[in-house]
């Protein structure tokens, strides 16, 4: 529903000098009928949300009276400084001008009448609000009796078939209806109730189906800003792509420099370290992560050297004993625990017995001199 209003006699109202305003009732208890929104009541759930919300200041501004509902200008003829629920319907105390007041006392203008809209969303936190009263005006020509033309100044659609629209009527509305009935391809003399249903047809549509890459391309071939805007997002993506390569290579020279960092006794040779980063670049990120894990374990660990050429070369009878008491421990411990690979066990055996595993390395270099 859009922003309406009700109409209330002035005629009797005595209004007060004072800054404080004088009260006039608004708004009175009932059920009206309107030719577009239907049946609207004024009860006390209305007259609660509208005092709470006026409280609350929820427009965030004072609320303003001006004249004909912003038919011909925005001049205030007052200013709403308080709201009342009573047992006749909803009074506001209003400061009218000092123009206003002259006005209704000459009888120039003989009608109050409240803007307010059932739902209203603030445009700063996007929260809506019920029964939001908006302000109100000083008017002659009520739309119907006892209840008055959509609110002008919100920009929001007004009957154009009422006889009691003012000469001239609303220039911002007129622009509003003109550009929909363009845009809808209705003809200007259009109905009301047709502009209504037309408008309603549109915003409940679903949404078009998203164009393919295909349909996209074939747009291109006519539309040279399609063409330009598929080929600067060609050339995005080339640097997204050549950026993320270049990073990944970055961090995987990184890490294989970190390989010579691990252990101060062993380190890989320049041929290996140079070679691995190209190799690693072309494997999946998962992959490469587990060969750089393995190459590191292979630094803290070092290497087995067993078969015929350990012992062929050995140099004593003790470097023998110290490559079979370390192996041994390997072994016990990969017996103990099935489920730990030998480079674990060794890796484990060389942290709960450093001497061993320093006698281990010695008689392997001894044998390989």
């Amino acid at each position: 529903m859009g922003t309406m209003g009700f109409w209330t006699e002035l005629g009797g109202i005595q209004l007060d000098d004072s800054e404080d305003g004088s009260w006039i009732q608004i708004m009175p208890y009932g059920t009206w009928e309107h030719p577009v929104y239907g049946s609207i009541t004024a009860d006390d759930g209305l007259f609660d949300d509208m005092v709470e919300n006026f409280e609350a200041n929820v427009r965030g501004q004072e609320l303003d009276v001006d004249y004909d509902h912003k038919a011909q200008d925005g001049k205030a003829a007052g200013w709403f400084k308080g709201l009342q629920k009573r047992t006749e319907g909803l009074f506001a105390r209003v400061a009218f001008t000092s123009p206003a007041k002259e006005a209704v006392q000459n009888k120039e203008y003989r009608y109050f009448s409240p803007e307010f809209a059932d739902e209203w969303e603030n445009p700063v936190d996007k929260k809506t609000y019920k029964n939001v009263l908006f302000g109100g005006a000083i008017t002659n020509r009520p739309f119907l009796k006892g209840i008055l033309p959509i609110n002008l100044s919100e920009l929001v659609i007004s009957p154009q078939s009422s006889t009691n629209t003012p000469k001239g009527g609303n220039q911002n509305v007129d622009k509003l209806t003109k550009l929909l009935t363009e845009k809808l391809g209705l003809a200007d003399d259009v109905s009301e109730d047709k502009l209504i249903e037309a408008v309603t047809a549109k915003l409940e549509a679903p949404p078009p189906e998203p164009k393919t890459d295909d349909e996209i391309k074939k747009l291109s071939e006519d539309h040279p800003a399609i063409a330009k805007m598929l080929a600067e997002q060609e050339q995005t993506r080339k640097e997204l792509a050549e950026l993320r390569t270049r990073h990944r290579m970055t961090e995987i020279e990184r890490d294989v420099s970190k390989l010579n960092e691990v252990e101060a006794s062993r380190k890989y040779p320049p041929a290996i370290t140079e070679k691995m980063p190209k190799l690693l670049s072309e494997m999946r990120s998962e992959q490469a992560a587990e060969v750089l894990e393995l190459m590191e374990e292979i630094v803290k660990v070092g290497f087995v050297t067993t078969g015929e050429r350990g012992r062929a070369t050995t140099g004593s009878g003790e470097s023998v004993n110290n490559i079979k008491a370390f192996t041994e421990a390997v072994d016990a411990k990969v017996k103990e625990n099935p489920q730990m690979s030998w480079a674990d066990a060794a890796s484990a055996v060389s942290a709960a017995n450093p001497k061993l595993w320093e006698s281990y390395n010695e008689a392997l270099m001894e044998g390989a001199r």
